[in-house]
């Protein structure tokens, strides 16, 4: 196998570029990212290169590749994206596969939406593409992005320095014995060449806009559905294993595997990535790529990593369990406590010790029969789920046996939490706050994964804009609050007059007591007549329809409750507003982006009552009561 390198010219761009394999193989386009450039791949080619064409181009601003200077050149993401994409072209590539990291992930996505017919799949290394994978070491970029004023330009300039680029994008989570020089001393030397260092302050500046590019990013992968293969340093500074997950949220099929590495994984676990690559292509794009199993190379004493290793625990032993059984629909007192089976552990499933749960409006709503047709007595409620992993199925690598979790278990399917162990799928737990008990986290799966999607994945709730959150002391609400806060929006609330000042100290900025203050007139005057960019419904009856006065053209509303009465959505047409109706549905990424919130400190639980498991016929009757100021939980353990 020889590496063969040259140049391509596009415009008045020389572009440099190294490839290797056959012409006639599958292409696997390999795109680098910051502050590197193509030889980042030089482990990795050589062990691909017997069965795909590996083409790794620099980008312009980066390693050989020839560009004009400053104020003759744009130095975006889009210049950059229009650039790679004549490359290809003249190269004709067209079909391949997409390797993006770091740059070139916001890249690669550009070309992928305007050219999806090429895309026969994605391998995203440490390449991000949703706010969940933003670390908090973002702060001098973000202030940049937010202010580009010289000062903040200045600022930014420490990411450029030697120690940066050798200390923390190459050392952090890197084994020492590993990690060649070769890579950041090459990169370092290309940082310090004349005009380097502004050309990549105007890209840092750009950056923005690839973040405002992610929804567009999700879209593609929601509409064209491509394989991908997410391997991700786990350790990475930068970009949290929460931005590999969050791929499953639009591709239910993506593959996440998680290395002992960090940013720059190619440089310590080279290996290790060709044989997920392999492995991946082979049973994605397999019979496409004519690939013969047989026959195929191996990479000798390397296997696919495994994070965790695979243990049955006590789940031998365990044959039953203490539930709360809905024996009936009517009042809380159809619950009763029964001796039940464990529910039977699949491959890709874990089995969870119940340590607290909590109460939701859903629970007695379906306890009551509002939900009949789809709920099968006797039934086991409850949806949220805090408490510790005893056994995990063969097909579960990314968690082990004693693991503290919290999770939201799927409304309406087989059985809920009201009972001392539960089995989930892997994909929707996640890691519990390590700074929150299992009763504080009981709290948070259900109203926090739903506060979130109403705000961020179908809201859009951005930095500097206004938003109302009906009911801001209850379980939803009292979250959404702290979570628009978080973001960085001026928050409007309601609430009783009793909750003004607990609505306050969560965050908000105008507590609207709504018995004895129109929320309409109010939001009307103290926005000078313009409204709020969105509207977080958590009430129904008549409150979409007012709300619709409220808010601004091409503004959002966001409703958990169904139309129960008849209502006028003319405003909504008349404004060009969206309406989302939302039925918040269960995934491991968004429960790791409130984690991040939550061990920040940005976010904390509010419970209002505790009870024990077996007094859910009081909790239930708590509940309906009205006038909770946040969640009521259900403990199974002494915390």
């Amino acid at each position: 196998m020889k590496i063969r390198y040259g140049f391509r010219q596009v415009g008045d761009v020389e572009v440099f570029y190294r490839e290797a394999g056959s012409s006639n193989a599958p292409v696997i386009l390999l795109l680098h990212g910051f502050p590197t450039a193509s030889h980042m791949f030089r482990n990795l080619i050589p062990l691909l290169a017997d069965r795909f064409r590996l083409v790794a181009p620099d980008l312009p601003g980066f390693g050989q590749t020839k560009a004009p200077p400053r104020g003759m050149f744009d130095y975006t993401f889009d210049h950059l994206a229009d650039v790679i994409e004549g490359f290809v072209d003249a190269l004709s590539l067209d079909q391949y596969v997409l390797y993006i990291f770091d740059y070139g992930a916001p890249i690669g996505l550009r070309l992928a939406m305007r050219h999806p017919e090429r895309i026969s799949a994605i391998i995203s290394q440490n390449g991000n593409a949703y706010l969940e994978g933003f670390s908090d070491e973002w702060g001098s970029w973000e202030t940049y992005w937010r202010e580009p004023s010289a000062a903040n330009r200045e600022a930014c300039r420490s990411s450029l320095t030697p120690d940066t680029i050798r200390n923390w994008q190459y050392g952090i989570g890197a084994d020492p014995n590993l990690l060649s020089p070769d890579g950041y001393e090459l990169d370092i030397a290309y940082m310090g060449r004349a005009g380097a260092e502004e050309i990549q302050l105007d890209l840092i500046l750009d950056y923005r806009s690839n973040v405002a590019f992610y929804p567009a990013f999700q879209s593609y992968f929601r509409e064209y559905r491509p394989p991908l293969l997410a391997v991700w340093g786990r350790h990475d500074p930068a970009f949290l294993p929460a931005g590999a997950a969050a791929y499953q949220r639009d591709l239910p099929d993506a593959k996440i595997h998680l290395l002992d590495a960090g940013h720059f994984a190619l440089e310590t676990h080279a290996e290790e990535v060709a044989t997920l690559i392999r492995a991946f292509l082979d049973s994605t794009i397999g019979s496409t790529l004519r690939l013969e199993r047989e026959n195929l190379p191996t990479l000798s004493g390397i296997k696919i990593p495994s994070l965790f290793i695979l243990n049955q625990g006590e789940l031998a032993q365990m044959e039953s369990m203490k539930a709360a059984v809905l024996t009936a629909f009517g009042d809380a007192e159809k619950f009763e406590i029964q001796t039940v089976p464990i529910p039977t552990l699949k491959a890709n499933q874990v089995l969870v010790r119940v340590c607290a749960t909590s109460i939701n409006p859903v629970d007695y709503q379906t306890r009551r029969g509002d939900y009949k047709e789809l709920v099968q007595l006797p039934a086991i409620l409850g949806v949220d789920v805090s408490g510790v992993i005893e056994a995990i199925g063969e097909a579960v690598t990314d968690f082990k046996v004693g693991d503290n979790v919290y999770y939201s278990p799927q409304i309406f399917g087989e059985f809920g939490s009201y009972a001392q162990y539960h089995v989930a799928d892997a994909a929707i737990v996640a890691l519990k706050p390590a700074n929150l008990s299992h009763i504080e986290a009981a709290s948070f799966p259900l109203a926090g994964g739903t506060a979130w999607d109403c705000l961020v994945t179908r809201g859009n709730l951005q930095v500097g804009e206004t938003v109302l959150i009906h009911a801001g002391a209850g379980g939803v609400g009292s979250i959404a609050v702290q979570l628009a806060k978080a973001i960085g929006a001026y928050v409007f609330a309601t609430c009783s007059s009793r909750n003004r000042d607990f609505v306050t100290e969560l965050g908000a900025d105008r507590v609207i007591d709504y018995k004895n203050e129109d929320y309409v007139e109010v939001i009307r005057q103290e926005t000078n007549g313009l409204g709020v960019d969105l509207v977080l419904d958590t009430i129904g009856k008549e409150t979409i329809q007012r709300s619709l006065e409220i808010i601004r053209p091409f503004g959002r509303l966001t409703s958990i409750v169904d139309i129960a009465i008849p209502q006028s959505l003319l405003e909504a047409w008349g404004k060009n507003l969206t309406i989302h109706f939302v039925f918040s549905p269960q995934y491991r990424a968004k429960l790791e982006a409130l984690t991040k919130l939550i061990e920040r400190h940005q976010l904390r639980p509010v419970i209002d009552s505790v009870f024990s498991w077996d007094q859910v016929v009081l909790a239930h009757q708590r509940l309906e009561q009205g006038g909770t100021r946040g969640k009521i939980v259900l403990k199974f353990t002494e915390d």
